[in-house]
C-alpha cells in the first residue's frame, strides 16, 4: 500500500474504511483524501496508482490539480442553493468518468475524496463515502 494514514477531518479507521470498498483479491478503491479550505491529507493512495500516472513527481503534480478542483467544489457547494429553490448546500457530488468513480462528500467545512475504479455499483460507494462522512458526527 503506497500510503494509509488516519484522518484529521473526520472519525473513522483508514483500515477498516479500506476493507469497506471490498476485498483484497478485487481492489476498486484507488485513493481516500480528506480536505478543507486549508489542508489536503491523502488517506489511502492503492499500490499501482502512483506508477499509473508516471511517478511520485508526476502523482505530486496531479495531486495538486485534484486539490485546487476538489477547494472549488467545496467552496462553491452552496451556490445550488441560488439555482434550485430549497434545495440547500450541496451535500455530495458523483463523476462518473470513463474508467472511475469520483466521489466527493462534505461535512461542514470539510470533504471527503474518493476514486474508485468502476467496477462495482455507484450506490454502495455512495453509502461507504456517507457511512464514513456521517460517522463523524
Amino acid at each position: 500500500m503506497g500510503v494509509q494514514e488516519n484522518p484529521e477531518l473526520f472519525d473513522f479507521e483508514t483500515t477498516e474504511a479500506v476493507a469497506e470498498f471490498g476485498d483484497s483479491q478485487h481492489p476498486n478503491l484507488q485513493i481516500i483524501a480528506e480536505y478543507n479550505a486549508e489542508v489536503y491529507n491523502d488517506l489511502f493512495v492503492a499500490d499501482g496508482v502512483v506508477d499509473e500516472v508516471g511517478g511520485r513527481e508526476a502523482y505530486d503534480r496531479q495531486r495538486e490539480k485534484v486539490e485546487s478542483f476538489l477547494r472549488l467544489d467545496l467552496l462553491d457547494r452552496d451556490a445550488y442553493q441560488d439555482i434550485v429553490p430549497r434545495a440547500g448546500s450541496a451535500e455530495l457530488f458523483v463523476t462518473r468518468a470513463e474508467s472511475v468513480y469520483l466521489v466527493r462528500a462534505f461535512r461542514n467545512g470539510d470533504g471527503l475524496f474518493v476514486s474508485t475504479r468502476r467496477n462495482g455499483l455507484v450506490d454502495d460507494m455512495i453509502d461507504v463515502v456517507c457511512g464514513l462522512v456521517d460517522g463523524g458526527e
